[in-house]
């Protein structure tokens, strides 16, 4: 909410926090969302290192986390391909981490296998050079 300003004032530090906290307590999608955020404020190491622990989370992983946490499966792909995505952009730009575009290439393609839609969103902001 505070990440977007969706009902309330557009707060970085609060949805920072917020997403931390969700994050820690195993939500990936929060994760997701998390990195995003620590992307888009250039906190490239940080964004890079959450990435890197959910981005190689499996399809079956994904399956067997939305039943222990109670979470949408569809909500968990979107959490790993938004990870997956970030972490492609700082591995083939080397923010935060070495640069690498094989790497970069296989997150790419996990981003689009667990959410072509998410995929293709984040694709067209960096077209538009909104991130």
């Amino acid at each position: 909410m505070y990440e977007f300003g969706l009902g309330t004032k557009k707060d970085s530090m609060a949805a920072r926090t917020c997403l931390r906290e969700a994050s820690e307590r195993g939500n990936v999608y929060a994760a997701g969302v998390l990195v995003s955020h620590y992307y888009r404020q250039k906190m490239y190491s940080k964004a890079a290192e959450l990435a890197l622990k959910v981005s190689p989370i499996t399809e079956e992983d994904a399956k067997q986390i939305a039943i222990t946490s109670r979470c949408l499966e569809r909500f968990v792909r979107k959490g790993i391909s938004v990870s997956a995505f970030f972490l492609a952009r700082c591995l083939a730009k080397g923010l935060g981490v070495a640069k690498n575009e094989v790497e970069a290439s296989k997150y790419y393609s996990k981003s689009y296998d667990m959410d072509p839609d998410v995929c293709a969103a984040l694709q067209n902001e960096v077209t538009f050079q909104l991130i």
